[in-house]
């Protein structure tokens, strides 16, 4: 079985917070693909041919390294939706593609929230927060309101000649980009006139749950007959919640869960996707008990691993969110607890979360060496 092919370079383009085109949100960026002609330049069509053969592409590691550890990766996640022999069978000889994307996510960085598993990279307000804590400005590239016009008529001409049939809108925070808000407005103009083809567009979207309103309409109503999937960005509920989501408010999110859940849930497609960070395993009946009179999809993650390399882990650390960097009899613990919470409550997603748990604890296990190292452990309390 092939190992390394995945949709993404066939049928998806991402255009990052920073404006830096990748191969998806997960993979590293290259130079090479900083290009006009991005869909079949020469890294990209590279990359496609690779993956053809089931060779390794290192900027895909993230990948790799999920699925070692036993959990599912975005590459065999969509690998559950897409056939290999369909997404490559139009791919040429030079690795190049006849058409053009029918998959976008582009992104930018304007978001209100700073959150704790956050940066600068991906948030407006986490900018601002380096500002005051550093005295200096992140530099870092930012998308300027001429590239969003472009990046949002990109999608537009695919929505014009009926290719496109997935958006994926995340952030930042998407109900605050203006790119999201140029095609969406659009795709409601062409509905008006061709409601077949809009309602057969995979709408997603990963939002923290803060917005409900845009230019005083109710979101989740204008956007109803179309049914978008919501991936709601939520860690954890209540207290924990807004340790987590610095700047939100769990009453106000609480109030939008319950009206996008009566909105866009005809096929039961509402989803969540919580960061399992310390916190939330910590505090996962809460967890599970707020969720479990929705009957929502749980999609949960991984807490990002930057374990590869020591030095990015010390620099780029999330700290004690990390449940690896407890004692092991405390990981093993919480993490059985969490598991039998899991089979009592039964949620759907509920092996999902497992894979994940139960990676922890292999990891935890094997790399004893790593997360029992008290000098790292005493750098990452100091930062």
């Amino acid at each position: 079985m092939n190992k390394t092919i995945c949709p993404y370079p066939f049928r998806h383009t991402h255009v990052d917070a920073r404006g830096l085109r990748q191969l998806c949100c997960w993979s590293d960026t290259k130079d090479e693909h900083q290009v006009e002609d991005y869909w079949n330049d020469d890294y990209i069509k590279s990359v496609r041919l690779k993956m053809m053969k089931g060779e390794l592409i290192k900027e895909c590691h993230r990948c790799y390294f999920q699925e070692s550890m036993g959990s599912n990766s975005l590459r065999t996640d969509e690998l559950e939706k897409y056939d290999p022999a369909e997404f490559t069978k139009d791919c040429a000889e030079d690795g190049s593609m006849p058409t053009g994307p029918t998959w976008f996510d582009y992104r930018n960085r304007v978001c209100n929230l700073q959150c704790i598993s956050c940066g600068p990279w991906l948030s407006s307000t986490h900018v601002i927060l380096h500002k005051k804590m550093y005295g200096k400005d992140y530099d870092v590239p930012t998308i300027d309101k001429k590239t969003e016009i472009e990046l949002a008529d990109q999608i537009i001409e695919s929505i014009d000649k009926r290719e496109c049939d997935r958006l994926y809108w995340a952030g930042g925070e998407p109900m605050m980009s203006n790119i999201h808000w140029k095609v969406m407005e659009h795709l409601l103009k062409v509905r008006e006139v061709d409601p077949e083809y809009v309602d057969s567009i995979l709408i997603e979207y990963n939002s923290n749950m803060t917005h409900s309103e845009w230019k005083g309409e109710n979101i989740a109503k204008m956007f109803t007959p179309m049914q978008p999937t919501m991936r709601a960005s939520i860690d954890g509920v209540e207290d924990v919640f807004e340790f987590l989501r610095d700047g939100a408010k769990w009453d106000e999110v609480n109030t939008n869960v319950h009206d996008y859940v009566d909105a866009w849930n005809d096929n039961k497609q509402f989803t969540v996707d919580t960061v399992l960070s310390a916190p939330v395993l910590f505090s996962f009946e809460k967890y599970l008990d707020y969720f479990d009179q929705f009957d929502v999809l749980l999609r949960n993650h991984r807490l990002m691993d930057f374990t590869g390399n020591i030095n990015t882990f010390k620099n780029r650390s999330m700290g004690f969110i990390d449940i690896r960097l407890y004692p092991k009899h405390i990981v093993e613990r919480v993490l059985n607890h969490c598991v039998h919470l899991l089979h009592q409550y039964n949620p759907r997603g509920k092996d999902r979360t497992i894979e994940i748990l139960n990676s922890y604890n292999y990891d935890r296990q094997q790399r004893d060496d790593l997360f029992s190292d008290q000098e790292l452990i005493g750098q990452i309390r100091d930062m």
